[in-house]
């Protein structure tokens, strides 16, 4: 891949568009079982390289995962992936939705508690994640 090219966001809405995400979760070995709407994926000449899923629950909107694997800055890439997600859903008028993080990340932790009116963080049993809510403005 290039470095220079832009990287366009768009909603996956067809078979082929699950298929090719879910062949670079596979790729980068993150785990998945299985994407339902909204998933938002990046692309940067015809390869993926990042998404925002959903998973397929019938009792709340549970985001994830969350990957990006790019030669520039992940950051931004992810940033741009949670934001399209999260214009998806207001626009399908849903104001709340849950993901989780991993305990042993301390530092997505330690920056979303900080955020705790964006981020409120859930009572969990869980060891190994630990569960927040989002409500959309």
């Amino acid at each position: 891949m290039k470095e220079g090219y832009s990287t366009f966001y768009a909603l996956a809405t067809h078979a082929g568009d699950y298929r090719a995400v879910s062949q670079f979760l596979r790729e980068n070995k993150v785990e998945c079982e299985g994407l339902s709407f909204p998933t938002i994926y990046a692309r940067r000449e015809d390869e993926v390289v990042g998404v925002m899923g959903t998973q397929p629950r019938k009792d709340a909107i549970v985001a994830g995962p969350l990957f990006v694997n790019t030669p520039g800055n992940d950051a931004i890439v992810g940033k741009r992936l949670v934001e399209s997600y999260e214009y998806i859903l207001n626009k399908a008028g849903v104001s709340v939705y849950n993901y989780m993080i991993d305990r042993a990340d301390t530092k997505w932790l330690s920056s979303l508690r900080k955020t705790p009116l964006l981020h409120v963080e859930m009572e969990t049993s869980d060891p190994e994640v630990v569960w927040f809510r989002r409500r959309l403005k």
